[in-house]
């Protein structure tokens, strides 16, 4: 398994398994966690709430043998449609604070989500990655981003 997949794994085991922790706050568990495949506008038949996992990598700096840069994990989170207000505000802190430092993923953006669903918000995250040639993806937890924030 490479470091993408592990990430996603992770993502995917820590949300699913905070049942506990999103019925505390009063909202409904995420359901359904997936790849993000342009699904907030055609969310119809899957199950709310749920969040899709999309990446994208970004390189820096580097040289013959090895390449430094920045993964971005983008966020798509889709509440349920009868979600009040309170709820949705709700849902991308919860997530924010779940996933804040799995991979050395840092939170930097929180945003609605382009299109007509109700309340669904776009969360990014990022963490310092290094690939070495001939070898996987691998991030950097200890080392901070070189994102700009604002």
């Amino acid at each position: 398994m490479n470091t993408l997949q592990q990430l996603y794994s992770a993502v995917s085991a820590r949300i699913l398994g905070a049942t506990d922790r999103f019925t505390a706050q009063g909202l409904l568990p995420v359901a359904t966690v997936a790849l993000y495949a342009g699904q907030p506008e055609s969310a119809a038949a899957i199950t709310l709430p749920a969040l899709f996992v999309g990446y994208k990598e970004e390189w820096e700096t580097g040289n013959a043998h090895s390449r430094q840069g920045t993964l971005t994990v983008e966020l798509h989170l889709l509440p349920t449609v009868d979600a009040n207000e309170e709820q949705a505000l709700g849902y991308p802190a919860l997530v924010a604070d779940l996933l804040d430092g799995i991979g050395g993923l840092s939170l930097v953006a929180d945003e609605p989500g382009k299109g007509s669903r109700p309340y669904y918000r776009l969360l990014r995250m990022t963490a310092p990655v290094l690939r070495e040639k001939g070898a996987p993806l691998t991030t950097v937890p200890n080392v901070q981003p070189q994102v700009a924030i604002g």
